[in-house]
Parts: C-alpha cells; structure tokens; sequence
C-alpha cells in the first residue's frame, strides 16, 4: 500500500521507487526520536547539519548554504513587508543550492534567467507577505489556505515551481516550509 512500516518492522522487499523513502522507513523502524529523548535525537542531527552539507556538496554546497544564511541575516534588519529576493539572489544562491542538495534541472535555467529583476522581486515580496502571516507550525486550513497561497506566489516566476518555491521560502521561513 505504500505506507511506512510500523515501527520496529521493515518490509521484506523493496516497495519504495522514491529515493529516501526507504532510508527514512528504515529510521522509523528503529523506534528513534519517540518519546522524551526525541529533542536530543533532533539536537545532534541539527549539530551534524555542517558535517552533512559539506559530504553532499563539498566546498560548493558549503559556501552556497553561508550565502543563504547571510541573506536571512540580512532580512531580519529589514522590516517584513520591504523583504524580497533579488533576481541575483535567486539565479547565484538559491537556485545552485537547490540543484546541489536535490535533482538538478538544468533545462530551467533559460526560464528562470528570463525573468525580470521586478518580476522576482515582486513575486517574492508578495509570497514572503502571505508567508509572515502563517503560525508557526500551525496546521489549520487558514494556515494550509496561505501555504499555498505563498508557494503559488513564487511559482508565477517562469522556471519556479514547488520545489524551488519551496527552497525560496524555506530560506525565508525555515519553521514553516522545508
């Protein structure tokens, strides 16, 4: 049927065609990360998170997730409602980072390069505004209504879809998207 093991049992043959599925099934099966020790299991995987971008990416993937950070540093300095992505921003980080950690699409990188600096800055001012009303790790309809409402925002750029929506947004509101 698809779904994940219970925990403690694995399937005995591979059901999974997508990849990860089956490492993250196999992580559910141990039972790890239920209970009261759950926020040290998160703990340490969030203090290995330098060591797993450098093995992903190396040097690249290293110096690519720094620019990320320095551009959220910056947006906390700016007023919510002044905060965008610029056309560099996107096309420089954001878009190499995605291509680095997930599928590269190097088919897109004409239509992402076709939209205008105006097109992306508005874009992604109008998602980052329906994004900052979300709570955080809400989960109601309101919430899903604006989730979607945000990545809808950044998926009127041509070349943009849920994925690289998703990684805009993420870099904006790390709580709310993945």
């Amino acid at each position: 049927d698809g779904s994940p093991p219970a925990i403690g049992t694995m399937p005995t043959k591979k059901t999974y065609t997508r990849p990860g599925v089956e490492a993250a099934a196999r992580l559910v099966s141990l039972g790890i990360g239920t209970g009261k020790d759950c926020i040290g299991h998160w703990d340490r995987a969030v203090d290995s998170y330098p060591i797993a971008v450098k093995a992903k990416g190396g040097p690249k993937l290293v110096k690519l997730d720094k620019q990320r950070e320095g551009i959220a540093k910056r947006w906390a300095s700016i007023a919510k409602g002044n905060r965008y992505l610029s056309k560099e921003q996107l096309l420089d980080i954001v878009v190499p980072w995605k291509f680095t950690v997930g599928k590269p699409r190097n088919a897109l990188k004409p239509k992402l390069n076709s939209n205008s600096d105006e097109a992306v800055m508005y874009s992604t001012q109008r998602a980052f505004a329906v994004a900052d009303e979300l709570q955080p790790q809400g989960g109601g309809t309101e919430d899903r209504e604006e989730f979607a409402s945000s990545l809808n925002e950044v998926c009127q750029l041509c070349g943009v879809g849920p994925a690289t929506a998703s990684a805009v947004l993420s870099l904006y509101r790390p709580d709310s998207f993945a």
